[in-house]
Formats: C-alpha cells, sequence, structure tokens
C-alpha cells in the first residue's frame, strides 16, 4: 500500500479553508498585468534533502513549509519542530505516516517555526525522534518558534475565470507588492517523478502525496524547489505544469503564509473591503489601537474600583482547572519521574484516560491532551461525568466536588474531610486555587 507523506484533504477541511480562499480576501491583478517569468531563487544551503539518511522519511511538508516561510523571514527556518507540532495537532500517533497541509498551515500560524540553529535535529536524527513530542523541549523551544509565525494563511483555488495555476501567480504578484516581501506556496500532488528529470509535464495518478514548495513559474510552468537535495531536478528545482497545479491544488491542498493577521482575513471575508484595502488604508490597525487604548483605560478604572487592585477573573471549571494545572500552558509536560507523565493544559495522566476509554469506548492517549486544550477539556468532561454523579454524591456535584476529584481521586472527592489530613490540607489547597478562577 502506497503511503503518503502527505495526506490528502478531506471533506472537513476543504469546507474549514472555504472562508480564507484567496478570491474571498483579495482583488487579483489582471493577467496581462503579471510576469510571465519570476522566480526569486533561494540559496542551495536551503534545500532539503529528507531522504538523504531515511529513503522513507516522510518530513516533505516540514520541508516544503520551512522554505516558503523562510523566504518571508529572509532566514533559514528548520523544517522538523514545526512538522511534529502539526501532527501532535492531528492527534497522530508516532509511527503514524505523513500529515496534511492544512495541519501544516495552522500551525505555521499558532506556532510558527524554529530558525534552523535553534533546532537540535536534523535529518540525520531518527525521524520517530523526530516525530515525539516528548524529545523535544517544547517549553523552551516555543517562545522562539513563536517569532517566526504567520499572521495566517490563504488557500488557492480556482476563481473568477483563473485556474488555481493563474490564481497562484496572481496571488504571489499583488502578496510581493502588497507586504514588501518575497512569498511562495505550499503545493501537494502525487509525485512519482525520476530525480534527473526536472520538467514535470503531465498528472499521474501513480505514485505518493508528497508536499513542495512552488517559488516561481516560467509561462505555463511552475518553478517548485524539492526536497530531495541540490542534484535533483535542475540544482533541485522542477517545473510543473499547469495542468498539474490544477489537478492537485484543492486535493492536497495550496496555500500561501502571509503577514495579514486572522482579524484582517476576517474582516476581508465578511466585508467589502479586501486585504489591499486593509492593508494600504490600515483601517483595522487603527480600530484595533484604538479599542486596545480603550480597553486599557477600563482596566485601569475597574482595578482603581476593586478593593483588591485586580478584576476577579471569571472562567469556567475547566479553564479555572487550566490555569491551576499549568498556567495556561498547552504544552506543558509534568509528573515526568512518574511511571505516566501528564501532559497537557491540565496535565491529563494515562490512569484518567483509561478509565475514560473503557466507559465510553474511546481510544485516546494521554499524549494527544498536549497542545490540545479542546480534547483536554473533553476527556475533563467524561471523567466527571462518571465520577460526580448525584448517584454517587446524593446531590447535584458542584465545582469543588470537580476539583477535588481532579485533584484527589473518587476517594478526595466523596470524603469530607479527607481521613489523611495531609491530603485534606492539599484538596483544600488546590479547591482555593481553583476557586480564585471562577
Amino acid at each position: 500500500m502506497v503511503q503518503n507523506a502527505l495526506r490528502p484533504l478531506s471533506k472537513e477541511d476543504k469546507e474549514a479553508n472555504h472562508p480564507y480562499r484567496v478570491g474571498a480576501v483579495l482583488d487579483l491583478p489582471k493577467l496581462e498585468d503579471i510576469p510571465q517569468y519570476y522566480n526569486p531563487g533561494v540559496p542551495e544551503s536551503w534545500i532539503f534533502n529528507q531522504v538523504e539518511f531515511d529513503p522513507n522519511n516522510d518530513e516533505c511538508a516540514g520541508a516544503s513549509s520551512a522554505l516558503v516561510s523562510g523566504m518571508q523571514e529572509g532566514t533559514e527556518l528548520d523544517p522538523h519542530f514545526h512538522w511534529m507540532m502539526a501532527r501532535q495537532r492531528a492527534g497522530m500517533k508516532i509511527p503514524d505516516f505523513g500529515v496534511n497541509n492544512r495541519d501544516m498551515a495552522m500551525t505555521l500560524v499558532k506556532v510558527g517555526s524554529l530558525k534552523k540553529e535553534d533546532s537540535p535535529y536534523t535529518f540525520a536524527t531518527p525521524r520517530d525522534t523526530v516525530a515525539d513530542p516528548a524529545s523535544w523541549e517544547i517549553e523552551k523551544l516555543l517562545p522562539k518558534a513563536i517569532l517566526q509565525k504567520k499572521g495566517s494563511v490563504v488557500w488557492v483555488t480556482p476563481q473568477r475565470g483563473y485556474d488555481a495555476y493563474d490564481v497562484f501567480r496572481a496571488s504571489i504578484t499583488k502578496f510581493n507588492k502588497l507586504y514588501n516581501k518575497t512569498h511562495g506556496a505550499i503545493f501537494g500532488l502525487v509525485y512519482n517523478q525520476p530525480s534527473n528529470d526536472p520538467n514535470i509535464k503531465e498528472v499521474t495518478e501513480q505514485g505518493a502525496g508528497h508536499d513542495v514548495a512552488l517559488i516561481g513559474w516560467n509561462g505555463d510552468n511552475a518553478i517548485m524547489v524539492n526536497s530531495l537535495s541540490v542534484n535533483a531536478g535542475v540544482r533541485g528545482q522542477f517545473t510543473i505544469h499547469r495542468k498539474v497545479i490544477n489537478r492537485w491544488a484543492e486535493e492536497f491542498g495550496m496555500f500561501i503564509p502571509i503577514d495579514a493577521t486572522q482579524e484582517d482575513i476576517n474582516l476581508a471575508a465578511k466585508s467589502p473591503l479586501k486585504l489591499d484595502d486593509i492593508t494600504s488604508k490600515n483601517i483595522l490597525r487603527q480600530l484595533y489601537v484604538k479599542a486596545i487604548a480603550l480597553c486599557t483605560q477600563l482596566v485601569e478604572m475597574l482595578k482603581k474600583a476593586s478593593p483588591l487592585g485586580r478584576i476577579p477573573p471569571a472562567l469556567s471549571i475547566e479553564d479555572a482547572i487550566i490555569q491551576v494545572e499549568s498556567g495556561g500552558n498547552n504544552w506543558a509536560i509534568g509528573d515526568r519521574d512518574l511511571e505516566f507523565s501528564a501532559y497537557g493544559p491540565m496535565q491529563i495522566r494515562w490512569p484518567c484516560v483509561k478509565d475514560v476509554n473503557a466507559v465510553y469506548g474511546t481510544n485516546y492517549r494521554a499524549r494527544q491532551c498536549l497542545g490540545n486544550r479542546e480534547l483536554s477539556k473533553k476527556i475533563f468532561d467524561k471523567y466527571c461525568a462518571i465520577y460526580a454523579t448525584r448517584a454517587r454524591l446524593g446531590r447535584e456535584p458542584t465545582n469543588e466536588d470537580k476539583a477535588r476529584l481532579w485533584n484527589g481521586g473518587i476517594g478526595g472527592m466523596i470524603w469530607r474531610p479527607h481521613p489523611n489530613p495531609q491530603v485534606e490540607a492539599q484538596l483544600k489547597a488546590y479547591w482555593a486555587n481553583v476557586k480564585r478562577y471562577l
């Protein structure tokens, strides 16, 4: 069976991408205003060789997105960290092969990329080590990656008489001018090309999903940088005919990272304004600055009015526990010295997940909670639904019951006070911390 290093987009992924297609947020230039040839080039040292040490390496999506993002930033980026984080976002297990372009795109926006010198790993590192979140010092590296995160991404699809290939050319032309940076696109296709043939002229349905970086064009052919070393193609570059681009652009997803914020994109998608207007007139930025100034003034007024000199937060029980357990850190890993480590914002361990799986027939793993706040809350709610019940307590469960359950297990919830005074003191202190946020 063919293993896809790049997985096709699901129907749900395509629907989620639809509001953020280029045509919804940008007025494209006329075709006659687009140059027939454009190739900004990239330093050869930026062209990766993902198969140098492992012919089955599946990090092509990390390589292509690192190159395109690096073109924007003007610096060489690491392909491994955001590839691992994208897979973690998708809830993939270490042996699972590949990733898809939506998860890659969202990771560039939410997480960013490390600079090459900040990464502890290279393509010489065993693939499973790179794929394992526990092998990375995520808390230490995340602040460095965020410095290179993208404002948002837009998706290339046919529109208004332009095929996907022309939308790609028009978008790059427009974004380069709009943001005064060098843009490229991350593009997936079914790939089965001899490394010594630099011209992909025909669509093939035989091969595996593969991600590449599109950096320019020449007439009807996109210029692509592959991740198979500078010895492939012409010093690492290939051309892809427009019909190949048009065949695969929507199936695997073709996206362009840009500096526009998600607020900019949402405004452009939902109003007559387009990114051209927002960027040139700075409308959103002006509104944003004014709103922040007003909010700051309001906060100061409320602080003065509060007898404690602060605004008491009002969070759900889940979010309150997140603050106590991890300080809001989605990537926290705790209890490393125990048999089962604790993962994610709610510090979830295997015994908890095992109970949930047994009752609900799910197949969750504690490690999936790393970076996944939504899943962490879901497991918390299911765990509480099992044990913090009216039948067990003889009354409706309270937030204190749930907090004591989370910190001290069933006994911590039922026994009031706990027969062990030290445990009772711990439970009271835990609940006091949680209650501060409610």
